[in-house]
């Protein structure tokens, strides 16, 4: 499935600000602006990859820190390889090993072409730790630190803190929403959130949790799984909605505790509006790309109660699409032209002169209509082809009817 948040979706949520948003907003427990690791990614030990001449090629070390300091006897470290092949498909294999009393554990033999890819992940202390993937060199081997912590289910003890986006795009009769949530753990414990779900709007579609532990939890929800460790790490989801419904479309969503910041963008469409209750006046800015945006925020003020929920309003929607309409004019051309075939094969006739030169007229309108939605950008793509192809085929059929020529 594709993956609808990309770079492009974290550079338009990033890039349109508000004139007044500052770059370091404030945590929810009232630290300071510019505390660190709010603004800092790397706040506290971190977890280090990186090739190493001082190891032999295809051998990849890995050390396991309490604290990022003492060794950790007990972890269970396993090495993911995936041999990619284009032809006949990945081969993947896992292996695994527990640290000793130095919090070491090497693994050898390891193929050092570029077709291979290899990750790392650490259980300890009841929490995961997932090294990013690497290419092992065949110059080299690669050393990793893995810093491990005491874990809390409470995101008050980890002193978590959030700045959530919610970007919305209106594309091809469909809402699509992509969900990012920054977590920033300040604190000298990872936090292990045992599924905490977040409530999504009812008649969800294609849900896809595309990053830092997130599952689908009945119909409408999300659970937040894995573990967050001091330091900053994403958690990004996306689905669709179904639009034109209506004129004006609202969208419940729960949210995690302590959000320190959240923003609402969505793609400008004239006529469109935005809304959502408690937070700031919207304002229009561009995305990177010069894309149209409309941006509303809220910020948490020390001593306020955390925002449990929020509903985003947007108004001046177009209630049934113009791809629409195409669709279910080609679908009827072509059921008109099927009936007249199976007419013309039981009565030994055809439509009158009169019955195919309306339908042609019928045909060419929508076609002008359907150049003219292309042109202005009303449709996409691929309804604009499938729509053509249609009409086209129905024009083609017309013109071998015997009446066609009369």
């Amino acid at each position: 499935m594709r993956r609808f948040i990309t770079a492009r979706f974290l550079a338009i949520a990033l890039s349109a600000a508000l004139p007044a948003v500052a770059a370091d907003p404030p945590h929810p427990s009232g630290h300071p602006s510019g505390h660190p690791g709010m603004g800092a990614p790397g706040f506290g030990p971190s977890i280090q990859s990186a090739p190493d001449s001082t190891v032999p090629p295809g051998r990849v070390v890995v050390q396991v820190r309490k604290d990022g300091e003492t060794p950790f006897a007990g972890a269970t470290v396993i090495l993911h390889k995936t041999l990619q092949n284009i032809a006949e498909g990945d081969t993947k294999h896992d292996v695994s090993a527990r640290t000793g009393p130095t919090g070491e554990v090497s693994f050898d033999g390891i193929e050092t072409s570029v077709r291979t890819v290899a990750r790392v992940s650490v259980r300890a202390l009841g929490a995961e730790y997932e090294v990013p993937e690497f290419r092992p060199l065949e110059g080299s081997g690669h050393s990793i630190v893995v810093p491990v912590f005491d874990t809390t289910p409470s995101p008050t003890e980890a002193m978590v803190g959030l700045r959530g986006f919610i970007y919305i795009q209106l594309r091809e009769g469909q809402f699509v929403f992509d969900v990012l949530f920054r977590v920033f753990a300040l604190g000298d414990k990872t936090w292990v959130p045992n599924g905490l779900q977040l409530d999504l709007p009812s008649g969800l579609t294609g849900f896809e949790g595309v990053e830092g532990g997130v599952v689908q939890a009945g119909a409408h929800a999300a659970r937040l799984t894995g573990s967050f460790p001091p330091g900053q790490k994403d958690v990004r989801l996306n689905f669709r909605m179904p639009a034109g419904r209506a004129e004006t479309e609202a969208f419940q969503f729960s949210l995690p505790p302590n959000v320190a910041e959240m923003r609402v963008i969505t793609e400008y469409a004239p006529g469109m509006s935005l809304k959502v209750a408690g937070f700031e006046p919207v304002q229009e800015a561009r995305g990177p790309e010069g894309t149209r945006v409309l941006v509303t925020r809220r910020l948490a003020v020390p001593g306020e109660q955390a925002l449990p929920n929020l509903t985003v309003e947007l108004s001046g929607l177009p209630t049934i699409g113009p791809e629409r309409w195409y669709a279910v004019g080609a679908a009827l051309a072509l059921a008109l032209t099927g009936l007249w075939f199976s007419r013309r094969t039981r009565q030994g006739a055809g439509p009158g002169a009169g019955e195919v030169r309306e339908a042609r007229r019928l045909l060419l309108q929508d076609l002008r209509s359907l150049e003219a939605a292309r042109a202005g950008g009303e449709i996409g793509p691929q309804t604009y082809e499938r729509a053509r192809r249609e009409l086209v085929l129905a024009l083609a059929r017309l013109e071998n009817e015997p009446a066609a020529a009369s």
